[in-house]
């Protein structure tokens, strides 16, 4: 049977490059060719610390523990939980967990990111293998830091399968996604403001040490301590990895069960019949739907999470990477990823997109919903963006340099919006449906798609800001009356363009809808 499931998903993966059309597939083959070459080349510098035993030890310890947190945490706030390993898929069948469990273990083997792992897990045993006699046992430690990662990411992702089908699961993998990028900036800030005082190497040895014995820890040291006939010490580790694989077992096991034999619940109600809650008769298209997606951006927790990581990005970060004068520019940031929350409107809402295209009709109606859509991103993001630039003019004293940064951030939510809202119906993308995950961004066969709208979103609002930059540079350098020019050219000339692109994306609105639809419709199927 563990053949069976290895087999399943490889073909599942071939058949993904097997369909593409042959230019495309050459290029994903190059692509994948140059990638391993990469990390080839930097699994062979990882091996070149073998003799620096300590240097390895340490960097085979940071390295697995963070192995372990990314393979536990990416399957909710990632890809979610897909037809390969959700156990709702398998209740009806007549297999028992003790089957699942090593059939789905070698099917977690089979990927692209796993092959990555394991290269780079062979340059740590290499590493670690001060005498080539222990090699065989620090490649046997690898291979078992692989399989606990992927007993983790399953565990996690089996657990979730339920969880994440309500509101109230929906709701916790919020707060968890919104937890690990609060943990994360705490954890730049900390090695910020220790990089000044604090040698590198030192900090690394003493979260080193302090993991040495947990389950990455042990699986380090493990080679070097046979080496040296420190067998006491050996049995602890093997102590600690017995207990640590029996009770991710466990979990795993105990998290099969309840699904599989657990009926999905939501917990999501709708407004009576014949109420609305977004105005009377006479409301304008553009006003019932900028309250419905302020409606939305309430209660839905995916939406959510996004305005409350733009919150932190604007408020806290730029004390992070900017200390001293000029922390207001870095606001700029969280300027654009305010705008960037326009992107991929109509994907969205799936196959329900066809009554707004009903409701529509012309073209004059479907720039109104665009309207709609961005006054969503637009207004809060001109009050939060002016309200940060402010707080860190006050606190960083540059007050002089107000309009300028504010200028320059107005800027940033402005054009980014109006290229997210070209971009969402010149390149929209189908969203998965089923809600597993806070970051699942696209279904498998809108992948590339997804990637390269991602990154004119990111990249393209950057570019169109680089005019009122150099106002800003200006103010800076040569004469602060430049920042009020920055001020009223700045949104002047954002606003011109947004416009522009609305304009333009509402004419291929009305002109594609169909097209659009049944390409965002395949959210549904996912």
């Amino acid at each position: 049977m563990v053949a069976v499931f290895f087999s399943l998903k490889f073909t599942l993966v071939a058949s993904r490059y097997r369909v593409m059309p042959t230019a495309k597939r050459v290029w994903a083959f190059v692509g994948l060719a140059v990638l391993f070459l990469v990390v080839g080349f930097f699994a062979f510098g990882i091996s070149t610390t073998r003799t620096e035993p300590d240097v390895a030890v340490t960097a085979a310890t940071i390295a697995l523990f963070t192995l372990f947190i990314a393979w536990t945490l990416t399957p909710m706030i990632a890809f979610g939980v897909d037809e390969t390993v959700d156990p709702h898929r398998f209740s009806l069948l007549p297999l028992r967990r003790r089957t699942l469990i090593p059939g789905l273990t070698a099917a977690a083997v089979i990927g692209i990111l796993p092959m990555v792992n394991i290269i780079v897990l062979i340059g740590f045993a290499v590493s670690l293998a001060k005498k080539w006699w222990i090699l065989p046992l620090a490649l046997v430690c690898m291979g078992l830091g692989l399989l606990l990662c992927i007993m983790l990411s399953r565990a996690a992702a089996t657990s979730i399968a339920t969880l994440m089908s309500s509101r109230r699961g929906r709701d916790l993998g919020m707060l968890a996604g919104f937890g690990v990028f609060v943990l994360y900036l705490g954890v730049v800030g900390s090695l910020s403001a220790m990089s000044d005082t604090t040698d590198l190497g030192a900090k690394f040895t003493r979260a080193a040490d302090a993991l040495a014995w947990s389950p990455a820890g042990a699986l380090a040291r493990l080679p070097g301590l046979v080496e040296e006939g420190a067998f006491g010490q050996v049995g602890l580790c093997v102590v600690v990895l017995v207990a640590s694989f029996s009770l991710v077992g466990w979990w795993w096991a105990s998290a099969l069960r309840r699904s599989m034999e657990s009926v999905p619940s939501s917990t999501e109600s709708s407004a009576p019949a014949g109420h609305s809650q977004f105005g009377g008769p006479q409301a304008s298209t553009r006003s019932v739907v900028w309250m419905r997606d302020l409606m939305l951006t309430w209660r839905d927790p995916m939406r959510r999470l996004p305005w409350m990581i733009v919150i932190v990005v604007l408020f806290a970060m730029p004390f992070i990477y900017v200390r001293g004068h000029g922390t207001l520019f870095a606001v700029a940031l969280g300027g654009w990823m305010t705008g960037t929350q326009a992107a991929n409107q109509l994907g969205v809402d799936g196959s329900g997109l066809w009554l707004h295209i009903v409701a529509t009709g012309s073209r004059a109606k479907a720039k109104a919903e665009l309207m709609g859509h961005a006054l969503t991103s637009l207004i809060p993001g001109l009050i939060l963006g002016g309200l940060a630039v402010l707080m860190w003019a006050l606190i960083r004293g540059d007050t002089a340099w107000l309009p300028a940064g504010l200028g320059l951030t107005w800027t940033a939510v402005v054009s980014a919006l109006g290229l997210a809202s070209w971009l969402s119906v010149k390149l929209p993308v189908a969203i998965p449906q089923s809600r597993t995950a806070m970051f699942a961004s696209a279904v498998p066969a809108h992948k590339s798609r997804a990637l390269g709208t991602t990154m004119a979103v990111l990249l393209g609002p950057v570019l169109l800001t680089i005019p009122v930059g150099v106002l800003v540079f200006l103010s800076l350098s040569v004469d602060p009356l430049w920042g009020w020019v920055a001020l009223v050219v700045g949104p002047l000339y954002s606003g011109a363009m947004c416009l522009a692109l609305i304009n333009r994306a509402a004419t291929l609105y009305a002109e594609t809808g169909a097209e659009i639809l049944q390409l965002v419709s395949l959210g549904d199927r996912v």
